[in-house]
């Protein structure tokens, strides 16, 4: 339908910004993905794809327009021993219990440069036959995209952002109580540029700075936070210089510095090419 797709498969998560728009290397605008969209380094608040069933489309409204998305998969499951208590898994087999995930993303652009969004999901996430079964997941996230060329500066400046919150149940596993399991993070990325520069090196470079964050709850108990990540706040800033080769192929430089956290600063260097 002109303002409606249905597709039952694997996808992409409709949640925030990153993952479904962003992440691939020739678009995205840095080495490396921000800690609350990085399962690696981070502890991803959010899935990377769902299996499942989406709508997904958008119409407008007067001289705005909407976009929108919502799926029904397999959810996430809960971590009920190990160092990653209370962890949510997102391998999508949803071998512990028979419950689904439902969830989605709302975009509003009140003019064709600029986006705003919110995302959410839910899901029961403790396993059948266990007195953690009836654990419940709530994730909710806003965004914001702006994109614009400006002639004073003679040059685009892109700026993208995000912030994500995910919140499990209070629940005891064995001996353990654990209270106040909840996580939020996000970035905030800028952009710039000199496309409207008549020479053609300077037009290809493009300037970013990106700043992001995830907080973890409080260890529910000493031996657990000394020996795993997933209590350990974290901040770092990135900065990059880009090469444009191409409209899809472009080398990027870039320095990080973690300024909370266990690694310190670090030179990144990516090449990358979309066809």
């Amino acid at each position: 339908h002109d303002f409606l797709t249905f597709s039952a498969r694997k996808f992409l998560t409709p949640f925030g910004l990153f993952r479904n728009r962003l992440h691939p290397a020739w678009i995205k605008k840095l080495p490396g993905k921000p800690f609350v969209y990085d399962s690696v380094s981070g502890g991803a608040l959010v899935r990377s794809a769902e299996v499942g069933a989406r709508l997904s489309g958008g119409f407008d409204a007067g001289p705005t327009k909407f976009n929108y998305a919502l799926f029904a998969s397999n959810g996430p499951r809960l971590t009920t021993s190990g160092n990653n208590l209370g962890v949510l898994n997102f391998n999508n087999t949803d071998d512990t219990n028979k419950n689904k995930a439902v969830g989605g993303r709302l975009g509003f652009l009140p003019i064709s440069e600029l986006e705003l969004g919110g995302s959410f999901e839910y899901a029961r996430v403790g396993p059948d036959q266990n007195p953690l079964r009836k654990i419940d997941a709530v994730l909710w996230g806003l965004d914001l995209s702006f994109n614009k060329d400006f002639n004073a500066i003679k040059g685009a400046i892109d700026i993208k952002a995000e912030y994500i919150k995910s919140q499990v149940d209070d629940a005891t596993y064995g001996a353990i109580v654990f209270h106040n399991n909840t996580r939020d993070g996000g970035y905030a990325q800028i952009a710039y540029r000199p496309s409207k520069i008549n020479q053609k090196w300077v037009k290809n470079l493009e300037a970013v700075y990106r700043y992001d964050w995830i907080n973890h709850p409080k260890a529910p108990n000493a031996s657990l936070a000394s020996s795993a990540r997933q209590f350990e706040d974290r901040q770092r800033y990135t900065i990059g210089l880009n090469y444009w080769l191409g409209p899809s192929t472009v080398m990027k430089f870039a320095y990080q510095d973690e300024v909370k956290g266990r690694l310190g600063g670090s030179f990144l260097l990516e090449w990358a090419m979309g066809f």
